[in-house]
């Protein structure tokens, strides 16, 4: 099993998973989880893998937290339209 987990209570539960951040759980086969968290939040709050060969990723702000290039989704999705 080739599987990584790097981060604060981040785990990879099965074959061939990748779990990074923190509270990230990769639970099913292939699949990459990536969980972002704010310094005083609750880290309690666990992000889980949603399906075999999944890619999962949970950045602070949702949509508005996750970039391509030096765009937030948002800011790409608005400019496309």
């Amino acid at each position: 099993m080739a599987s990584r987990a790097d981060g604060f209570y981040s785990e990879a539960k099965d074959k061939w998973d990748i779990a990074l951040g923190v509270n990230a759980t990769a639970k099913d086969k292939y699949t990459y989880v990536w969980s972002g968290i704010e310094k005083g939040a609750n880290y309690n709050n666990n992000y889980a893998s949603h399906g075999k060969g999944s890619f999962n990723v949970n950045p602070i702000d949702g949509l508005s937290g996750f970039y391509i290039g030096k765009d937030n989704f948002v800011q790409c999705v608005l400019s496309a339209v």
